[in-house]
């Protein structure tokens, strides 16, 4: 576990400076089944988009992307002037279900950042269910569960 904090750390601050100001507007805006602003590259982050083996996205979009599996566990894991990036997503997920469930499409929710929604909870959901060393790399059931709740309910 420390070597992909001690890897990743600095970076991953990238992640929490933003979303001190845009978890909860993302909160707000879900509950109001109605994104109206831009912060879906902080709050839903997704691995590398690629086409034909190359990077594609805009600068933004590959600023605030997570390079690999290792970099997204310690995403999971990452605390920083007090956000906790895995109880955030946590927490945007359990919105995004709860809505979800009450008959709103992805649509209403994210809006075009549909595709990013599902990107991320795909990626998330793989990241959560690898075994790995389970003493360094656990089964995440609470954060796979999350996704596939998610994933389920598209």
């Amino acid at each position: 576990m420390l070597q992909y904090m001690y890897l990743f750390s600095d970076n991953l601050k990238r992640f929490t400076i933003q979303q001190q100001h845009y978890q909860p507007i993302a909160i707000k805006e879900l509950l109001q089944a109605r994104k109206s602003t831009h912060w879906a590259w902080y709050i839903l982050p997704t691995p590398p988009f690629l086409r034909f083996g190359k990077r594609v996205g805009s600068p933004i979009n590959q600023e605030y992307e997570l390079a690999n599996a290792a970099e997204t566990r310690a995403y999971l894991r990452y605390e920083h002037d007090g956000v906790s990036l895995r109880d955030n997503y946590l927490e945007v997920l359990r919105v995004i279900t709860k809505q979800l469930k009450a008959g709103y499409d992805a649509y209403d929710l994210v809006g075009y950042d549909r595709s990013r929604l599902v990107a991320s909870v795909k990626h998330f959901a793989a990241v959560a269910q690898e075994a790995g060393d389970t003493t360094k790399d656990p089964f995440d059931k609470e954060v796979y569960d999350a996704c596939m709740q998610v994933m389920d309910l598209l």
